[in-house]
């Protein structure tokens, strides 16, 4: 029986017919394969084999997409008329074994692969040898059933990390659900980790990348084919491309972040000079401002504080009830508070009927040291009177009094006139030769002699005490003050601890 055969450039514009075969580039037969029309089975082309060069293989079916990949776009486009060399079929042995390249384009060589569920061990032998024998391996497979558009591209940012997850996500959309279980194996092979794995949706063509600033490079079907030698520049490019765009786009999501966060804090700090200004909560340091001896020590310090925090703390004891309103005094809302003020407002009550008794308020500031003690001015307020100074102290913790550079304690009589001073040396009073001695004492860690008597039996009590109670010696002369021990004592001591945890006390 005599067939007719037919020269065509693309396969893909024939259609198969009875006694026909078509010829590609002089030397590639396709056979006709008929089916009656009130049959299952669909019309086709089956590649016909070389009988010189393989002759125990039979005619085999070559789908119409890899047949148009390989004879009508790359063939075509940079094959024997081009080129003068063809650009399929090309033939190569890596160690003793042959391979057959679909398609080989100078340093490219390219498999197109329209089955996936081909393993993977197949196709990294494939990888290997490609690779082996110096060409840039490349895989394009068949996702034409398929568009881009409705599947990986409606991920936004996709991470092929995140399969797993998006799998879940999509369970319910059974096409997309599909897609991403089919792709899901292509993801631990070679091509994919070189950068090498491309997907040819029916919209547009994918390249896939890994660990790179983007994992989804799109490229039009003609761009990909005419830049096809080009196509490491243009990831290079579009890399570089992609972390410029990063980064302008960090840059920005940057500033609006800065503006956010600048309007925020003018909000905040607007919204807190209105709570100073009207709320309950400030009456107490709205009092404090009032009072020359605390708004001088503000003033001092920290000149106009930009922001105020408020808590406070409050317990009931033996018909008394104490309320501590707590103050935190910041120059710049961002930065730690440099002034607290606990005003404690002591009642007695009977029967829920509360009578003011009087109120304690202390201003404090760190001082010592990296800050390891504290200078508390003490005022205090008794019904029917104003607010007076009665005593400045400087302190390692709250009634344990030490003079850091200075005298320790000054108490003030009725009319805030300075009544005495006194020098304190871990809560011993001393003299001041004993101060003078037992100070450079101790800033020597122990290795200056104390020679006066009486601050040899100072010393001796001092270090006796501390041994057992409180081990502050240590923290002083190390300065530092763990803040845990801090927290035990205050807490032993019912007192809020100052500049500690507000959350404790609101």
């Amino acid at each position: 029986m005599n067939q007719e055969i037919i020269e065509t450039t693309n396969l893909e514009k024939e259609v198969p017919q009875y006694r026909t075969w078509f010829r590609l580039h002089g030397d590639v037969i396709f056979v006709s394969v008929i089916y009656p029309s009130n049959s299952n089975r669909r019309s086709h082309f089956r590649r016909k084999t070389k009988p010189e060069t393989n002759q125990n293989k039979k005619d085999n079916e070559m789908c119409l997409w890899h047949s148009d990949w390989q004879f009508s776009k790359i063939e075509n486009e940079y094959g024997l008329e081009k080129s003068g060399a063809k650009t399929y079929e090309i033939t190569v042995n890596f160690n003793e074994e042959i391979h057959r390249i679909d398609s080989v384009v100078k340093n490219i060589a390219i498999e197109f692969q329209h089955t996936l569920n081909v393993s993977i061990n197949e196709m990294e032998s494939r990888y290997t040898a490609h690779k082996g024998l110096g060409y840039v391996p490349y895989l394009i497979l068949d996702f034409t059933d398929y568009s881009a558009l409705n599947t990986i591209l409606r991920i936004s940012k996709f991470n092929y990390k995140k399969l797993d997850e998006y799998i879940l996500k999509y369970k319910g959309d059974e096409t997309f659900s599909r897609f991403l279980k089919i792709i899901r194996k292509w993801f631990t092979s070679k091509y994919f980790k070189n950068k090498s794995l491309f997907l040819d949706f029916s919209d547009c063509i994918i390249r896939l990348v890994p660990n790179g600033v983007n994992t989804i490079y799109n490229y039009e079907r003609e761009f990909f084919i005419k830049n096809l030698l080009q196509l490491e520049t243009v990831l290079e490019n579009d890399e570089e491309n992609t972390k410029k765009l990063i980064a302008k786009q960090k840059e920005e999501e940057e500033i609006e972040l800065q503006l956010y966060l600048k309007q925020e804090k003018e909000d905040k700090i607007a919204h807190n000079k209105r709570q100073v200004l009207e709320s309950q909560d400030y009456h107490y340091f709205r009092k404090c401002e009032s009072n020359k001896y605390i708004r001088e020590a503000i003033r001092n310090t920290i000149g106009q504080p930009e922001y105020v925090s408020y808590s406070f703390k409050q317990d009931s004891y033996s018909g008394y009830h104490r309320k501590i309103h707590i103050y935190r005094l910041h120059s710049a809302i961002e930065l730690e508070p440099q002034i607290e003020i606990q005003y404690a407002v002591i009642r007695s009550y009977n029967d829920n009927e509360y009578s003011f008794l009087q109120s304690n308020i202390d201003v404090i500031k760190k001082t010592g040291e990296n800050n390891t003690g504290i200078k508390r001015m003490s005022l205090r307020q008794k019904p029917k009177q104003r607010i007076k100074l009665v005593a400045i102290q400087n302190e390692i913790v709250k009634g344990y009094l030490h003079s850091f550079n200075d005298y320790a304690l000054y108490t003030y009589n009725e009319n805030e006139e300075i009544e005495s001073k006194e020098y304190y040396v871990f809560n011993r009073k001393v003299t001041k030769t004993i101060y003078s001695e037992l100070s450079d004492y101790f800033s020597t860690l122990g290795h200056m002699e104390v020679k006066n008597e009486d601050a040899q039996k100072v010393l001796k009590d001092i270090h006796l005490e501390d041994k057992y109670r409180h081990n502050f010696i240590e923290y002083i002369t190390q300065n530092y003050f763990p803040e845990d021990k801090l927290e035990d004592y205050y807490n032993k001591n019912d007192e809020p601890m100052p500049f500690g945890d507000e959350e404790l006390y609101e």
